[in-house]
């Protein structure tokens, strides 16, 4: 699950930013700042003021912390082998599985 909060905190150490600098930065207090490092969820508007702070896009805000954008396409293409794996082992001993053919990459796997 995507956690706004967590991720501001992280990409504000990762640049070497504490609460009390971002806090200056957006005009609020570092009280305010914590309570939205605990928020899962923010509005659109703190997230393009935090944004434009820490010079990053909404897109590295709103993805999940611990998924590489990169890594998809991956696990996608693994997930169609396990799944084409899985349907030989179940033909080779007799039962017949009614499953789509995953050869091809679905419109819905693009990141």
């Amino acid at each position: 699950m995507i956690h706004h909060g967590k991720n501001l905190q992280r990409i504000a150490n990762e640049k070497g930013l504490n609460k009390t600098q971002i806090a200056k930065m957006l005009g609020k207090t570092s009280q305010s700042v914590d309570y939205d490092f605990k928020r899962e969820v923010l509005n659109i508007e703190t997230l393009k003021k935090y944004s434009q702070v820490l010079e990053i896009s909404l897109d590295k805000i709103q993805m999940d912390s611990k998924e590489n954008p990169n890594d998809y396409m991956a696990k996608y293409y693994k997930a169609i082998e396990e799944l084409n794996y899985l349907k030989g082992v179940l033909l080779k001993n007799g039962i017949r599985v009614d499953m789509p053919n995953f050869n091809r990459v679905s419109s819905y796997a693009t990141v």
